[in-house]
């Protein structure tokens, strides 16, 4: 073998992803997770555009780049075999750190709740059995592989031209940011995951352990909520603080785990020196993309803007100290030709303490509709649209029966053909 070739195999061999190429991949991933939700999420279901986000975004875009500059699929994705002893405690970090976060998650929609208003609650209803194996598959499986191949495989190696310590604390940041997406509160629950997964990928050297730890955190996502299903409400119970707690120190204890048998991994740049990252035009693109994201779930907060696809309609917004009793939220007069039509509504309701049942009543005084809250110690929630069919002609009401305290209520309601 001549030197000519010898220096090509060495340059072809140190080739990776160059901290550019990462910042405007995260760039355009946001763009086509965005449009995705946008355009996908009606015609191929909520399941359907998650494989959609994961394998024609977040695995496509590192894939084709690295067969383009014939980068070491091994060296640039960390697939390497990892430490002995590192995949048990990255599989108990990633259960026992979802408590932690829950926690952290339903304090925060709390505060943002009081501060600005719910968010309207888009949850996971209605789903065919097919959507629902979708969606599962994708959230344990598909999510954790794609997901790492894009941000510690990627995007991490490509930012190790500023430093090891730099390229997962700042890979870690975009990760947990990019999850405003899903919500604002998301992306501080977001980022403390991706700091320690950024964190195990360095450590070990590989990317199977940071991929172990994102799969059981997922699957806890939906067996959590069974074991603490006041989470699920968006309340906060003594029982989950403690869980909350716990799960922070046995993550904690596990880590330690990890880091006795880690590696000293070394970072691959070699290429020429990188231009300083808060130069990229890229990423303040992003950044500027995430701050409009922010502005405009404050504005459907709110209730400045409608959720999508929502007619516009009436709003009403209260705030009762304490209520007992009844009390009616809004009343709508049908006319004869209205018959046969729907009220499509929603709310948001945040209180310190409920004890209450919300009802939608007819004409004739039944109740046709209700959502009860029992013995909560506070409350902040969001509901989907609830439909109703408008059977007679006279005034419905919603009502609000039962005892609240410092509850603030804001209420969406039309009529529909």
């Amino acid at each position: 073998m001549g030197e000519n070739e010898i220096n090509e195999e060495q340059r072809i061999q140190h080739m990776g992803p160059r901290p550019y190429q990462a910042s405007r991949g995260y760039l355009l991933l946001l763009l086509l997770l965005t449009a995705g939700s946008a355009f996908l999420v009606k015609p191929l279901g909520l399941g359907g555009n998650l494989w959609v986000n994961e394998l024609g975004y977040m695995l496509l875009i590192p894939v084709w780049l690295a067969w383009r500059g014939r980068w070491s699929w091994r060296e640039s994705f960390r697939l390497q075999k990892p430490p002995h002893g590192v995949m048990l405690p990255a599989v108990v970090i990633g259960g026992s750190l979802w408590f932690a976060n829950a926690v952290v998650l339903v304090w925060l929609e709390k505060l943002v709740g009081r501060a600005v208003g719910p968010m309207p609650g888009a949850g996971m209803i209605d789903l065919n059995p097919l959507q629902v194996v979708l969606f599962l598959v994708g959230i344990v499986v598909l999510a954790p592989f794609c997901e790492e191949i894009f941000f510690r495989g990627f995007m991490q190696r490509a930012y190790e031209a500023y430093g090891p310590t730099a390229s997962w604390v700042v890979t870690g940041l975009l990760f947990g940011v990019m999850h405003i997406l899903n919500g604002m509160t998301a992306a501080l629950p977001a980022t403390l995951l991706g700091l320690v997964i950024g964190y195990i990928a360095y450590a070990t050297g590989s990317i199977w352990p940071a991929i172990a730890l994102h799969a059981m955190n997922n699957l806890m996502s939906r067996i959590g909520l069974i074991l603490l299903p006041e989470i699920a409400q968006s309340q906060l119970s003594a029982r989950a603080y403690v869980m909350g707690v716990g799960g922070l120190i046995v993550g904690l204890l596990a880590l330690q785990l990890i880091r006795k048998n880690s590696l000293s991994a070394s970072a691959i740049w070699s290429g020429e020196e990188a231009k300083p990252l808060w130069r990229s035009l890229s990423v303040w693109l992003a950044v500027a993309f995430l701050t409009f994201a922010v502005g405009a779930e404050m504005a459907v907060r709110t209730g400045i803007l409608n959720t999508p696809g929502e007619q516009p309609g009436l709003h009403s917004k209260m705030h009762f100290g304490r209520t007992s009793g009844v009390s009616k939220l809004f009343t709508e007069t049908v006319a004869q030709s209205e018959v046969g039509g729907k009220l499509v509504f929603r709310y948001e309701i945040d209180a310190e303490a409920i004890d209450a049942t919300l009802a939608v009543v007819n004409p004739q005084g039944d109740t046709v509709w209700e959502k009860q809250w029992v013995g909560s110690q506070g409350i902040t929630v969001g509901s989907t649209e609830q439909t109703i069919d408008l059977s007679a002609p006279g005034t419905w009401s919603l009502e609000l029966r039962g005892t609240a305290e410092e509850l603030d209520i804001n209420v969406y309601w039309r009529k529909a053909p």
